[in-house]
């Protein structure tokens, strides 16, 4: 088996996997799904380590907590990536621990004030459209683009 076949696999794997858990959440399953996603928590928690002095592992572990969050909200019925859809679960945690925690670390108020409108958006669009709103939704609404929303 080479790799593409590999990947190709893990993803079906973990689209099947997050329909059995939104059909019937057991923890068995959340956890399966954790272990597929490591890559975006690590990835995230790479990234705020070089910002700020807190431990990596610290900003890995808060990380698993918005994937666990987004792991249980996600509604794969949607056809859309769980990815764009963990991402500002998992930065979210991090950065609320990050202000709880540092204040070495300084957010750019920009930043704070468009992921504090972001939510805002997200819950009001979910109850308007009767699903989670999409990142382009979404930034579409902030008036910013879709990477600018993904990054912050």
């Amino acid at each position: 088996m080479y790799m593409a076949t590999s990947e190709s696999s893990l993803r079906t794997d973990g689209i099947e996997l997050l329909h059995l858990y939104h059909q019937n959440p057991s923890i068995k399953l959340r956890n399966k799904l954790v272990q597929l996603h490591t890559g975006l928590v690590r990835k995230m928690a790479h990234k705020f380590s070089h910002q700020c002095n807190e431990p990596y592992e610290d900003l890995e572990q808060i990380g698993y907590f918005g994937l666990i969050r987004a792991i249980e909200r996600f509604d794969p019925s949607q056809g859309y990536a769980f990815s764009s859809f963990a991402v500002p679960y998992i930065r979210g945690e991090m950065l609320h621990f990050l202000r709880d925690r540092s204040t070495l670390l300084k957010i750019p108020r920009r930043w704070q004030e468009l992921y504090n409108e972001g939510q805002k958006i997200r819950k009001d669009l979910a109850m308007s459209l009767g699903r989670q709103p999409k990142d382009a939704e979404i930034a579409s609404h902030l008036r910013v683009s879709v990477q600018e929303w993904q990054e912050n």
